[in-house]
């Protein structure tokens, strides 16, 4: 199926944005604002993993992330955005299937899915993909390392040939990723302007993604 045409009734009322979120960073929350105002959508919704099967190093505990997705998004900042803890109480692995199935109660209606365009060329691997490929929407942004598996097809190529119904989102390429921001922080190095300013002042009071613990003496800040 090609890219979806949206007409103005069809617009969704919101989007949602999987993922670790470890941590979230500028580069989730203005590819999700572009896509947003492109496809006229009035909320964006982040639902953080609670156990990704992919595996990161120095993946920080559920509630860590969860509570610093709902700071970067703040009402008083973003009022665009929401955070949602649906996997708070889902036991095993983090799958995209399972989020979908509560999401539209059982699968009664579309959903928008938004993904980086890089994640295309794995999508076929997600538990139960061709179940998921039936309900959703797939709103791709573009990221770097588009074609990982240097697979000679574009990413709207693959799609396509999957049978996906999507939609490709023009936005600016974010070179930020948490795996560099978790690094700059290991070394003690800046992620000013990386991640909201909130959000880093939370990681350096309690020492989060550091081997030396806490560099600072904050109040905490709640949201």
């Amino acid at each position: 199926m090609n890219s979806e045409r949206f007409e103005k009734s069809s617009f969704p009322k919101r989007i949602y944005m999987g993922g670790s979120f470890n941590p979230i960073h500028i580069g989730h929350l203005l590819v999700a604002r572009y896509a947003a105002e492109e496809l006229g959508a009035k909320k964006v919704v982040l639902i953080p993993a609670k156990n990704p099967y992919h595996k990161e190093t120095q993946m920080a505990d559920y509630e860590e992330r969860l509570f610093l997705c709902r700071l970067a998004i703040h009402p008083n900042y973003h009022s665009l955005f929401s955070v949602s803890d649906i996997e708070r109480n889902m036991e095993g692995n983090s799958y995209t299937y399972n989020v979908l199935n509560q999401l539209s109660d059982g699968f009664k209606e579309k959903t928008y899915w938004l993904l980086g365009s890089d994640t295309a060329y794995t999508i076929r691997s997600w538990y139960k993909f061709e179940e998921i490929k039936k309900h959703v929407i797939f709103v791709v942004v573009p990221r770097g390392n588009t074609n990982p598996l240097s697979i000679p097809l574009s990413t709207e190529e693959i799609l396509h040939t999957l049978g996906c119904q999507y939609k490709i989102i023009k936005a600016p390429l974010f070179d930020v990723s948490s795996s560099g921001i978790r690094n700059r922080l290991k070394e003690h190095k800046s992620v000013s302007y990386l991640v909201p300013a909130v959000v880093e002042e939370y990681i350096q009071s309690e020492g989060l993604y550091s081997d030396s613990g806490p560099i600072a003496s904050l109040k905490p800040i709640t949201a």
